[in-house]
């Protein structure tokens, strides 16, 4: 195998019954069904399992973790023989590192609601982190804004700027609600 672009991702035939991954291992790969159905459950504190869903053909899973550096918050276990394509977490968080960290910052948010609407909280950045990561995107952009000079005048770029700054206001609102300070 190969590294960076020339990577080739690995297709694997997973029998019924296999188990992909547990809930509360560390996230190493994604996963994208070719074909076959995929199971995903979680087991809850009172240790009764609960089915979240049957994934099947074109279906990703196994994401949250690698993005988010979580544990797994579900298990994964074939129900019907499977073709895994196994998505490695470095390629996956190369290409993280690659976008715009507002947006990365954004995701991750995401990921942390969607892991707490499930009881499971991840190692994750605190609001503040998130406001610092978002404030700094936006002084980014702004500082750019004289360095793109043809941009400078463009008033799709202007509005972008205006949405990044009351989104960081409503970030700061919603900490100063909940008592977080952030200075």
């Amino acid at each position: 195998m190969g590294t960076g672009r020339d990577r080739i991702l690995e297709r694997k035939l997973y029998p019924a019954g296999k188990v992909v991954f547990s809930q509360g291992e560390r996230g190493d790969a994604a996963y994208v069904i070719e074909s076959g159905a995929v199971a995903i459950s979680l087991t809850d504190e009172k240790g009764k399992t609960i089915r979240l869903g049957l994934l099947r053909k074109g279906a990703l899973f196994g994401e949250m973790a690698v993005i988010d550096g979580g544990q797994r918050m579900a298990s994964a276990i074939v129900e019907e023989g499977a073709v895994l394509v196994r998505i490695p977490g470095d390629q996956m968080r190369g290409k993280m590192d690659k976008i715009d960290p507002f947006i990365r910052a954004v995701l991750k948010m995401l990921l942390d609601n969607l892991r707490g609407a499930h009881g499971v909280r991840p190692p994750a950045q605190t609001l503040e982190q998130h406001v610092e990561v978002l404030g700094q995107a936006v002084a980014n952009i702004k500082a750019h804004c004289g360095v793109i000079g043809s941009l400078d005048g463009d008033p799709d770029f202007h509005e972008l700027l205006k949405r990044q700054d009351s989104v960081l206001k409503d970030f700061r609102a919603f900490a100063l609600v909940q008592g977080i300070p952030l200075d």
